[in-house]
């Protein structure tokens, strides 16, 4: 896909508030079980089974700096020296301790379901960490795996792609061009330095030095966008930029995606991490005053970036941060600021297949999800009675109904990246479960 230019839009209300956001500032937000809504807090987390009119407290910690919901259902926070984890929707807790003074500030998952956690933060002495922990799956002991990153382990973004490797990006206070990006293809028992370079149009130098990262994601058409502010030569940049996922440690170009249209181009706008909703519709954020901060979306493939910061909540000092987003099995966005207060929602277009608005308890989930194109996947959980079950696009055309005589029951991904629904039908009950293939 092309990186096309981005412009700012006067809003319309993009964003309403949910009917109730108790428990102060907000640090994360996550749905699980396509309907259960959970959002971390500075002093633990709370959940809403309704979509947001109503919430309650699940727990209380001494600080939520990150939540993850897993594709099998499970429900990650990062802590400070510790990671919290439910296997039942949030009705009991337990935590495994990670070996750092450093808040986990992000959790993440490969197709294949090993679970990475960053730390970073910081200190008298700048921004520190103490790099990256893995965990083969929820409830597994966290290790420390830090090779080939030396004394750069202040992390700021961690993303995978459908091939199972992993990307990071760490701090590098005196901007010496060997920090900045990362990649493993090993579930981080090696990483290696990925040199950053763009065409520089005669105007400034190509090989970037990254200080820092802002954003730091994966598109379902396989390329990694990354957000960042550093030195070209001697001057100032800020940069997105992308690239395939498999050119990423080749030689050559990163292409320039540009937020503002400028002639000082390589002075942009810096994005956080993108969120790729089921519709097709794009999020980010950009941090900044109540001019330049807020929410940024696109239609995927189609026109630019707009911008939206009607009806956000800001800071005392007029500011605004990085938001955090979750998607619900109605294509319902979620979304908080960091720090902020309130919740908010976008409606979305909808998934083609009806989800009944009547809750219904989840009794299925399926794994892993993601998938990749033509990969194994699995249904596992209480078939209701008289049970059927579907595979649909995302145009709402059936593909396929698993044969039910296995347990777990197996099916073959689609080809195609997408995503896709798969509807349980029984006796008084019907569920609709999102299966992303990328």
């Amino acid at each position: 896909m092309l990186c096309l230019p981005l412009s700012e839009a006067a809003g319309q209300l993009f964003w309403e508030p949910t009917g109730e956001f108790p428990g102060g500032p907000k640090t994360g937000i996550a749905v699980s079980g396509d309907s259960m809504l959970f959002a971390g807090l500075t002093n633990g987390i709370i959940r809403s089974r309704d979509g947001g009119n109503s919430f309650e407290t699940i727990l209380g910690a001494s600080g939520i700096f990150s939540l993850h919901a897993t594709g099998s259902g499970d429900i990650l926070a990062g802590g400070t020296g510790k990671i919290f984890f439910t296997s039942d929707m949030g009705n009991s807790w337990d935590s495994l301790v990670v070996n750092s003074a450093f808040p986990v500030i992000q959790i993440t998952e490969t197709m294949q379901g090993a679970l990475f956690a960053i730390t970073g933060g910081y200190d008298d002495e700048g921004y520190k960490g103490d790099g990256v922990f893995y965990a083969p799956g929820p409830g597994h002991q966290w290790e420390q795996r830090n090779g080939g990153l030396g004394s750069f382990l202040g992390c700021e973004k961690i993303a995978t792609d459908r091939k199972g490797r992993i990307y990071l990006a760490v701090h590098d206070h005196f901007v010496t061009g060997n920090g900045g990006l990362f990649i493993s293809e090993d579930n981080g028992l090696k990483w290696e330095h990925v040199d950053v370079q763009i065409d520089g149009r005669g105007q400034v130098e190509e090989r970037m030095k990254i200080e820092f990262s802002t954003g730091l994601s994966v598109s379902p058409e396989d390329s990694v966008y990354l957000s960042f502010q550093g030195l070209a030569g001697k001057g100032m940049v800020r940069l997105n930029v992308r690239r395939h996922i498999d050119d990423v440690g080749e030689a050559g170009h990163w292409t320039v995606c540009s937020v503002i249209e400028s002639e000082q181009w390589w002075l942009d706008r810096t994005l956080h991490n993108i969120f790729f909703s089921g519709s097709g519709l794009w999020f980010s954020s950009s941090q900044g005053s109540l001019n330049t901060g807020g929410t940024w979306h696109t239609s995927e493939g189609s026109g630019g970036w707009e911008q939206v910061n009607q009806n956000l909540e800001y800071y005392p000092l007029s500011h605004r941060d990085a938001q955090y987003f979750a998607e619900d099995g109605n294509g319902r966005i979620y979304m908080v600021q960091h720090l902020g207060e309130k919740i908010f929602t976008h409606t979305g277009q909808g998934g083609p297949v009806t989800v009944p608005r009547q809750h219904v308890p989840a009794t299925m989930m399926v794994y892993p999800n993601p998938a990749a194109g033509g990969q194994s996947a699995y249904l596992t959980g209480s078939l209701p009675q008289t049970a059927r079950i579907s595979l649909y696009d995302n145009s709402g055309r059936k593909l396929a109904d698993p044969d039910l005589s296995g347990a777990p029951v197996r099916f073959s991904s689609p080809a195609a990246p997408g995503m896709y629904y798969i509807a349980v039908e029984g006796r008084n009950h019907r569920e609709v479960i999102r299966f992303i293939v990328r």
